[in-house]
């Protein structure tokens, strides 16, 4: 509290040196208790989460990152955050239910270059491999291959599945 009270009375730097001695805990009391007079403070919020992933308070961090989704839903890192909360949380399937909604608000052009989505897309595809979904993760790879910058990534995904299916297949018969 004595770190964010010095925040409001603009002395940042000192405010800061008590996040930096490293009492983790009694910061992350202090940013709640923070919320309480400002609920929707983004930097209160940004601050939190990331304290939170630290500690690995992972339910706290997905509540965080939820709020933050609800105040900014059209900032792509709110969506990707919470979607890496439930990646983290091993809640595989909500992950990627969450990255599928997110990239179907994303206008792209397939003809486009576009890093950050293709970025997007590997990540999405790792949650579903993740998942155990591999059939969906390859057919999901091959939709979205010209999309792909990473050319590489691609084709080792596409290797490893095939490499995985045709084990799998030997020790079955």
């Amino acid at each position: 509290m004595k770190g964010l009270t010095l925040n409001c009375l603009g002395k940042k730097e000192e405010a800061y040196e008590l996040r930096s001695d490293k009492k983790y805990d009694e910061a992350i009391k202090c940013y709640r208790n923070a919320l309480k007079w400002d609920k929707d403070n983004l930097q209160i919020l940004r601050d939190l989460s990331l304290l939170q992933i630290q500690m690995r308070d992972l339910e706290g961090y997905r509540e965080t990152r939820y709020q933050l989704l609800q105040l900014r839903p059209a900032q792509r890192a709110s969506w990707i955050g919470y979607a890496i909360a439930y990646h983290l949380l091993e809640d595989y399937e909500m992950a990627a239910k969450i990255l599928e909604e997110f990239r179907k608000t994303q206008q792209t052009s397939p003809d486009k270059v576009d890093y950050e989505y293709s970025e997007l897309l590997l990540y999405q595809n790792q949650v579903l491999r993740e998942a155990g979904l591999n059939k969906e993760a390859l057919e999901h790879l091959c939709t979205y291959e010209k999309q792909i910058c990473d050319k590489l990534a691609v084709e080792e995904t596409k290797g490893r599945e095939v490499i995985s299916r045709h084990v799998v297949l030997k020790l079955l018969s």
